[in-house]
Protein backbone atom coordinates (compact mmCIF):
# COMPACT_ATOMS: atom_id res chain seq x y z
CA UNK A 1 0.00 0.00 0.00
CA UNK A 2 2.43 2.65 0.59
CA UNK A 3 4.38 1.72 -2.08
CA UNK A 4 1.29 2.62 -4.22
CA UNK A 5 1.25 5.68 -2.58
CA UNK A 6 4.34 6.84 -3.70
CA UNK A 7 3.59 5.80 -6.90
CA UNK A 8 0.72 8.80 -6.59
CA UNK A 9 2.77 11.26 -5.31
CA UNK A 10 6.29 10.85 -5.64
CA UNK A 11 7.06 14.55 -5.00
CA UNK A 12 4.78 15.25 -2.07
CA UNK A 13 5.87 12.95 0.34
CA UNK A 14 9.45 13.33 1.07
CA UNK A 15 10.31 14.72 4.38
CA UNK A 16 12.46 17.00 2.58
CA UNK A 17 10.52 19.40 0.84
CA UNK A 18 12.14 22.33 1.11
CA UNK A 19 15.57 21.28 -0.25
CA UNK A 20 16.04 23.67 -3.16
CA UNK A 21 19.85 22.16 -3.89
CA UNK A 22 21.17 19.84 -6.43
CA UNK A 23 23.42 16.92 -4.54
CA UNK A 24 25.40 15.05 -6.35
CA UNK A 25 26.17 11.50 -4.85
CA UNK A 26 29.40 10.24 -6.35
CA UNK A 27 29.54 6.27 -6.05
CA UNK A 28 31.31 3.83 -8.09
CA UNK A 29 29.41 3.57 -11.11
CA UNK A 30 27.82 6.79 -11.53
CA UNK A 31 27.04 9.75 -10.18
CA UNK A 32 23.08 9.65 -8.80
CA UNK A 33 20.67 12.42 -7.85
CA UNK A 34 20.01 12.55 -4.40
CA UNK A 35 16.25 11.19 -4.35
CA UNK A 36 15.40 15.03 -2.32
CA UNK A 37 16.68 17.08 -5.01
CA UNK A 38 14.55 14.93 -7.83
CA UNK A 39 11.35 15.12 -5.38
CA UNK A 40 11.85 18.96 -5.32
CA UNK A 41 12.65 19.22 -9.11
CA UNK A 42 9.54 17.45 -9.75
CA UNK A 43 7.70 19.68 -7.63
CA UNK A 44 8.77 23.04 -9.04
CA UNK A 45 8.95 22.22 -12.98
CA UNK A 46 6.96 24.21 -14.45
CA UNK A 47 7.36 22.09 -17.90
CA UNK A 48 7.16 18.50 -16.32
CA UNK A 49 3.82 19.74 -14.17
CA UNK A 50 2.18 21.22 -17.34
CA UNK A 51 2.42 18.09 -19.33
CA UNK A 52 1.35 16.09 -16.55
CA UNK A 53 -1.88 18.31 -16.18
CA UNK A 54 -2.02 18.57 -20.13
CA UNK A 55 -2.12 14.96 -20.80
CA UNK A 56 -4.93 14.26 -17.74
CA UNK A 57 -6.92 17.34 -19.17
CA UNK A 58 -6.64 15.95 -22.55
CA UNK A 59 -7.80 12.53 -21.60
CA UNK A 60 -10.95 14.34 -20.78
CA UNK A 61 -11.68 16.15 -23.33
CA UNK A 62 -10.67 13.40 -25.61
CA UNK A 63 -13.18 11.10 -23.95
CA UNK A 64 -16.15 13.61 -24.82
CA UNK A 65 -15.35 14.24 -28.55
CA UNK A 66 -13.93 10.86 -29.19
CA UNK A 67 -17.04 9.82 -30.74
CA UNK A 68 -17.13 12.33 -33.21
CA UNK A 69 -14.04 10.97 -34.91
CA UNK A 70 -11.90 13.76 -33.57
CA UNK A 71 -9.23 14.63 -30.77
CA UNK A 72 -9.03 17.43 -28.79
CA UNK A 73 -6.25 18.53 -30.41
CA UNK A 74 -8.50 18.59 -33.90
CA UNK A 75 -10.88 20.26 -31.99
CA UNK A 76 -8.39 22.72 -31.38
CA UNK A 77 -7.44 23.23 -34.83
CA UNK A 78 -10.92 23.46 -36.28
CA UNK A 79 -11.86 26.32 -32.98
CA UNK A 80 -8.60 28.50 -33.86
CA UNK A 81 -9.18 28.38 -37.73
CA UNK A 82 -13.12 29.06 -37.23
CA UNK A 83 -11.99 32.29 -35.19
CA UNK A 84 -9.37 33.31 -37.28
CA UNK A 85 -10.49 32.26 -41.17
CA UNK A 86 -9.22 33.00 -43.37
CA UNK A 87 -5.50 32.38 -41.91
CA UNK A 88 -2.45 32.07 -43.02
CA UNK A 89 -0.83 29.02 -42.33
CA UNK A 90 2.50 31.08 -41.37
CA UNK A 91 -0.39 32.97 -38.97
CA UNK A 92 -1.59 29.85 -37.61
CA UNK A 93 1.80 28.50 -37.13
CA UNK A 94 2.64 31.16 -34.98
CA UNK A 95 -0.06 31.68 -33.16
CA UNK A 96 -0.09 28.31 -32.00
CA UNK A 97 3.29 28.21 -31.42
CA UNK A 98 4.18 25.14 -33.81
CA UNK A 99 6.62 25.24 -36.47
CA UNK A 100 5.15 24.74 -40.16
CA UNK A 101 6.07 21.18 -40.51
CA UNK A 102 4.44 20.21 -37.45
CA UNK A 103 1.60 22.30 -38.10
CA UNK A 104 1.16 20.47 -41.58
CA UNK A 105 1.50 17.46 -40.01
CA UNK A 106 -1.56 18.14 -37.97
CA UNK A 107 -3.67 19.50 -40.57
CA UNK A 108 -3.08 16.48 -43.07
CA UNK A 109 -6.36 14.61 -41.06
CA UNK A 110 -8.26 17.38 -41.39
CA UNK A 111 -7.76 18.44 -45.08
CA UNK A 112 -8.32 14.41 -46.08
CA UNK A 113 -11.57 14.64 -43.90
CA UNK A 114 -12.62 17.32 -45.87
CA UNK A 115 -12.96 19.97 -42.89
CA UNK A 116 -10.64 22.14 -43.59
CA UNK A 117 -9.55 23.35 -47.06
CA UNK A 118 -5.67 24.66 -47.58
CA UNK A 119 -5.87 27.48 -50.65
CA UNK A 120 -3.61 29.31 -52.31
CA UNK A 121 -2.79 32.92 -50.43
CA UNK A 122 -2.14 36.49 -51.90
CA UNK A 123 1.41 35.53 -53.10
CA UNK A 124 3.32 32.05 -53.97
CA UNK A 125 4.23 31.09 -51.21
CA UNK A 126 1.17 32.16 -48.79
CA UNK A 127 -1.72 29.06 -48.32
CA UNK A 128 -4.54 29.79 -46.68
CA UNK A 129 -6.95 27.73 -44.39
CA UNK A 130 -10.54 28.01 -43.92
CA UNK A 131 -13.02 25.33 -42.36
CA UNK A 132 -15.24 23.41 -45.16
CA UNK A 133 -18.87 23.16 -44.77
CA UNK A 134 -18.37 19.90 -43.17
CA UNK A 135 -15.55 21.48 -40.67
CA UNK A 136 -18.36 23.75 -39.30
CA UNK A 137 -20.85 21.12 -39.00
CA UNK A 138 -18.99 19.46 -37.06
CA UNK A 139 -17.60 22.15 -34.94
CA UNK A 140 -21.32 22.83 -34.42
CA UNK A 141 -21.69 19.50 -33.53
CA UNK A 142 -18.53 18.90 -31.04
CA UNK A 143 -19.38 22.12 -29.28
CA UNK A 144 -21.42 20.22 -26.37
CA UNK A 145 -19.03 17.37 -26.34
CA UNK A 146 -16.49 20.09 -25.33
CA UNK A 147 -18.98 21.86 -22.96
CA UNK A 148 -19.45 18.51 -20.98
CA UNK A 149 -15.51 18.03 -21.07
CA UNK A 150 -14.82 21.62 -19.80
CA UNK A 151 -18.16 21.14 -17.09
CA UNK A 152 -16.06 17.74 -15.94
CA UNK A 153 -12.60 19.75 -15.55
CA UNK A 154 -14.91 22.70 -13.54
CA UNK A 155 -16.81 20.17 -11.61
CA UNK A 156 -13.59 18.28 -10.48
CA UNK A 157 -11.06 21.45 -9.89
CA UNK A 158 -13.29 23.91 -9.25
CA UNK A 159 -14.80 26.93 -11.93
CA UNK A 160 -12.95 29.85 -10.39
CA UNK A 161 -9.85 28.11 -9.89
CA UNK A 162 -10.17 27.24 -13.66
CA UNK A 163 -10.47 30.55 -14.85
CA UNK A 164 -7.28 31.82 -12.91
CA UNK A 165 -5.40 29.03 -14.17
CA UNK A 166 -6.16 30.17 -17.79
CA UNK A 167 -5.03 33.56 -16.74
CA UNK A 168 -2.10 32.43 -15.77
CA UNK A 169 -1.78 30.17 -18.80
CA UNK A 170 -2.38 33.20 -20.97
CA UNK A 171 0.55 35.57 -18.61
CA UNK A 172 2.94 32.58 -18.92
CA UNK A 173 2.83 32.29 -22.70
CA UNK A 174 2.58 35.92 -23.59
CA UNK A 175 5.64 36.07 -21.09
CA UNK A 176 7.66 33.87 -23.05
CA UNK A 177 6.50 34.50 -26.40
CA UNK A 178 5.72 38.14 -26.76
CA UNK A 179 3.90 38.91 -30.32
Amino acid sequence: MSHQKNLQKPFDNSPHKDVYAIIMVMDQSAPKLELPACQTMGRCCLGFNLRRADRAVMQVYDEEVRALGLRVTQFGLLMVARVMEPVTLSQLSEFLGLDRTTLSRNLKPLVKRRWVRVEAGDDRRERKLSLTEEGHVLLVKAHPAWAKAQAKIAKAFGQAEMEQLIGQLRKVTAAIRPS
